[in-house]
């Protein structure tokens, strides 16, 4: 298992570690001289030290340290926000980051609410939970998608690169056996007759010892040479090959009757004659061969033309299917046929394409009647399945994406729709109106103004504006009317212990 921590990594934790603690001391309020101030700063230095540290071994608990860090100082909200990040940028195991999330989000904000921290505050909580903990998580998480993502692809692509040569490689040498299966078929013919009027003359009795002699020699080395071109090819001949089946010899008119006869509607089109060269020839019949193969898997019930155009120097033959007018039969093409006829048709010195025609599929190969060098040509692309692979997880990164918009947005809504549905209820519920408070006399106590004060004071008072008690003294502020979009007068009252002691008016031109 590889470590953790290596140069690298140790070297950004600390760097970490200094520019938050940098941070983090800086925001602090208290004078020098405090007797807290080292104290404070050393848990700080700790409590840094200890969040960026664990995080690399548990994301989660790190960015708990950081949110109960920023609870004590809003200046840790640096350090948060980066915790977070890498939260959502790192592997994980255990519940997914949106899990444990949700719950440090509930229960952040189940504390500010047991708290009963004043409307400002709670708003505070809300940005820092969306803009230093939702949305950078969100941000890290499909930062690392992306980055898993591109990985993948290219190693998938490394792979299918690899499978290709090879299956190519393996088609190209299997097609070459082929080419020499078909050598031995018609070369192994002419040196068996070779051989046999060889033999012929040997015992022709109007030929003297001398030529006799010579014609059995020349029988005995076609002999030798077919035997020789026999074990040759049968090393060569892949076992794994299906014998064929067709006749030695058949020829393109011969398998386009075949094909009929099994039920394919083709058309054959022949203009020209041309004596072919045994090569050229095969390589004509294969080419035919392997696109009606084709046309029968993928476009059967379809028509099927078969255009061969003999020129001078050279054979065009070109096989097109109409649009299938049923599902094809569900066998897999490994494309390998294809690539056999193009090794085939380059050895020759032509050119080979296949390829979509119209709405069906067309095969066309141009067949040199002499063989000349050419560089070979590239296959053209097809959509792999990698390509498919690809389009799926690009997908799901833009899910991710769009996630990281609509999640974040939403849960603020959602936030501050509850904030504002609660600050409303307070409003509503804090409201004590000039009648009642003009009834109100000092030296009353809490139990005997129970029935007049509101349940609830108010969520945002403004206390600076009042009147400032002594020491000891707490004042309650209520508004007076339900006017929430209205700046409307505000009713103040001091208590010592559970006495009124004072009761002032702040006029709403003062807020």
């Amino acid at each position: 298992m590889r470590s953790r921590w290596t140069r690298s990594t140790l070297l950004l934790d600390l760097s970490l570690w200094l520019a938050f603690s940098l941070v983090t001391v800086g925001g602090l309020q208290l004078p020098l001289t405090s007797p807290w101030f080292w104290p404070v700063v050393a848990g700080l230095v700790l409590l840094v030290g200890v969040a960026v540290f664990v995080s690399r071994i548990s994301p989660a608990l790190g960015l708990a340290l950081a949110l109960l860090g920023t609870a004590w100082l809003l200046y840790f909200v640096f350090p948060l926000t980066a915790l977070s990040f890498l939260a959502g940028r790192r592997p994980h195991r255990g519940p997914p980051p949106l899990l444990w999330l949700a719950g440090a989000v509930t229960l952040a904000a189940l504390g500010l609410t047991l708290a009963t921290q004043p409307v400002g505050e709670l708003f505070t909580g809300v940005y820092v939970l969306l803009f230093a903990v939702i949305f950078p998580v969100l941000a890290g998480r499909c930062w690392r998608l992306y980055q898993e993502l591109v990985s993948a692809g290219w190693r998938r692509a490394e792979e299918l690169e690899s499978q290709q040569r090879i299956l190519a490689d393996r088609a190209r040498l299997r097609e070459r056996a082929r080419i020499a299966q078909d050598m031995h078929d018609s070369l192994g013919h002419e040196l068996s007759l070779i051989a046999l009027r060889a033999g012929a003359l040997e015992i022709a009795p109007d030929l003297g010892e001398r030529q006799r002699t010579a014609a059995g020699e020349l029988r005995a080395t076609a002999t030798a040479a077919t035997e020789s071109l026999r074990d040759i090819i049968g090393v060569l001949r892949d076992e794994t090959d299906p014998v064929p089946l067709e006749p030695v010899g058949e020829q393109v008119a011969e398998l386009v009757d075949r094909a009929r006869a099994s039920g394919m509607a083709i058309d054959l089109v022949s203009t020209g004659t041309a004596t072919l060269p045994p090569m050229v020839d095969r390589a004509l019949y294969r080419v035919v061969q392997e696109a009606l193969t084709n046309a029968t898997k993928h476009a059967p019930g379809a028509l099927v033309t078969v255009r061969v155009e003999h020129g001078a120097g050279e054979t065009a033959v070109s096989v097109v299917n109409e649009q299938p007018r049923q599902p094809g039969t569900g066998l897999a093409s490994g494309q390998r046929g294809l690539l056999g006829l193009r090794e085939r048709v380059r050895l020759l010195g032509g050119s080979l394409e296949a390829g979509p025609h119209q709405r069906g599929f067309r095969v066309a190969a141009r067949l040199p009647h002499r063989s000349r060098s050419v560089a070979p040509q590239a296959d053209p692309p097809e959509r792999s399945e990698s390509a498919s692979q690809l389009a799926k997880a690009q997908r799901r990164v833009w899910r991710g994406l769009l996630a990281a918009v609509f999640i974040p947005v939403g849960a603020g809504i959602v936030l501050v729709l509850g904030v504002l549905a609660v600050y409303l209820f307070i409003t509503v519920n804090s409201v004590l109106k000039p009648g009642p408070f003009a009834e109100l006399r000092t030296g009353q106590t809490r139990a005997e103004l129970a029935e007049v004060l509101p349940r609830y004071e108010m969520a945002d008072p403004p206390s600076e504006l009042g009147l400032r008690p002594e020491a000891g003294v707490r004042c309650a502020y209520y508004r007076s009317s339900t006017g929430v979009f209205n700046q409307v007068d505000v009713h103040q009252l001091c208590f010592a212990g559970e006495t009124l002691i004072l009761k002032y008016v702040i006029p709403r031109g003062l807020r």
